[in-house]
């Protein structure tokens, strides 16, 4: 006899996505078909144009499931909430992008955690990430059967368990820390208990994701639902995570380098433990700074470019955001931009140096080349700049580019010391610090990233 009402409802939003939604169902209704009692699966189309109304009739025959069709397009945010609010009757709610895979064989396990958890009112759920060329070979060819290596784990712990409180997830050891709970799928929910607080999102805004709402509009939910609530977590990868199909690709890194800041501070906001919104904040600062490279070397592929200048104002005096950034340079030297590179260079010392250099402080620059060479666009080093050194003895008593202080070898340093020795280097700064120390055992202050 079926159940009145389901236990589970698994929700498919989409739009113009026909191909896409074809393999995600051809993936999920073999495995709703076995738990037809327990399962529900709804699609909800936002007016597409493409051949979805086709792929759906053809997916029917497979097995049933609720098809709803906007007349237009109401956005992805409200579709959402068209399938939790309205479509959907299940106790507990799962969203799936018509890009996923469920993974063979997992439905079955997710239920008998539901059900034997059932005090609990969210379960998050482990997942990996593929290509959707990858994904359509793997539900073609392997009925959707899959197990991932360890390194494709997003979530590093395999055990599945009962969590004190929901933040707890934040915590866990993963690939991408401070967006570990952004990806919808790894989400299932009581119904009731979402539903209460979908108010917070305003339903009008546009997409684009200008706003925190606009892009995680699930965790802003979530994280007010369920702060300090108990939780089950299931490491076992349950779902495919399609990756190359996403409109947001364009938007990448500014998401990353502003909306998952924003996500962040909601944490802060609502009193999340500060030992979790570090682990957060450390990786976002370590992000940050490799997507600042990226942009650098022109590599970002971004249709939305960040100014990291901006960024690099705002995070360049953070440990994490620095010493990850002079490690990626030191890795991508950007010979593709040399401008923007020197400009970075300067920007970055010269935030540096504003921490430790006083009105009379007497300055050299360790390194005659163009690094050094870049940082004589900084009215800051050049006001307080007295003598360049290096030990390439070609260099030795020659002016130090367009300026008239003298390049000199270290020992003039014995006899002319200075307050600041300024390391202007990135592949031998380690080097230059231990020879300044040992060697000579000058008694400045040295500035350079590798010695915080």
């Amino acid at each position: 006899m079926k159940n009145s009402r389901p236990i589970l409802s698994i929700c498919i939003p989409t739009y113009n996505r026909a191909e896409l939604l074809k393999y995600s169902l051809k993936s999920i209704i073999p495995q709703v078909n076995e738990f037809s009692d327990e399962v529900e699966l709804i699609v909800s189309d936002n007016g597409s144009d493409d051949h979805t109304i086709e792929v759906v009739k053809w997916a029917q025959q497979m097995g049933d499931f609720k098809f709803h069709r906007n007349i237009e397009n109401l956005g992805v945010i409200k579709n959402i909430f068209k399938l939790t609010h309205e479509l959907s009757s299940g106790e507990y709610c799962w969203v799936l992008g018509d890009d996923d895979m469920l993974v063979n064989g997992k439905l079955g396990k997710i239920l008998d955690c539901i059900k034997t958890y059932s005090e609990i009112d969210y379960f998050f759920v482990n997942f990996f990430g593929k290509s959707v060329k990858e994904r359509n070979v793997l539900i073609d060819n392997f009925d959707s059967k899959y197990s991932p290596k360890f390194k494709e784990y997003f979530m590093k712990d395999l055990d599945d368990k009962v969590l004190d409180t929901w933040e707890e997830i934040l915590g866990i050891k993963n690939t991408l820390p401070a967006q570990s709970i952004t990806f919808i799928g790894c989400h299932i929910f009581r119904r009731q208990i979402w539903n209460k607080y979908t108010y917070l999102i305003k339903q009008h805004i546009n997409n684009g994701f200008s706003t925190l709402e606009a892009t995680f509009p699930h965790n802003i939910i979530l994280t007010h639902a369920m702060k300090g609530k108990p939780s089950y977590y299931i490491g076992d990868p349950c779902v495919l995570f399609g990756t190359g199909a996403h409109e947001w690709s364009k938007y990448l890194t500014k998401i990353e380098l502003e909306r998952v800041e924003e996500l962040i501070q909601l944490y802060e906001q609502i009193g999340i433990d500060k030992k979790l919104i570090k682990y957060c904040k450390d990786d976002f600062l370590k992000r940050s700074a490799k997507n600042v490279i990226r942009t650098i070397c022109d590599e970002d592929k971004s249709e939305i470019k960040v100014d990291f200048n901006k960024l690099f104002n705002k995070y360049g005096s953070k440990q994490k955001f620095y010493v990850t950034l002079m490690s990626e340079m030191g890795k991508k030297l950007p010979s593709r931009n040399e401008e923007v590179f020197n400009n970075f260079t300067n920007k970055f010392f010269e935030t540096i140096l504003r921490k430790y250099i006083k009105k009379n402080s007497a300055l050299a620059i360790w390194g005659g080349g163009e690094i050094g060479l870049s940082l004589l666009e900084s009215n800051l080093i050049l006001d307080h700049l007295k003598v360049v050194i290096d030990k390439d003895k070609t260099k030795i008593n020659k002016n130090f580019g367009p300026t008239h202080i003298k390049i000199q070898s270290p020992s003039y340093l014995l006899e002319n010391p200075v307050d600041v020795i300024l390391v202007a280097s990135l592949k031998y700064a380690k080097e230059i610090i231990k020879e300044i120390k040992n060697e000579h055992n000058f008694k400045s202050e040295i500035i350079s990233v590798f010695d915080f």
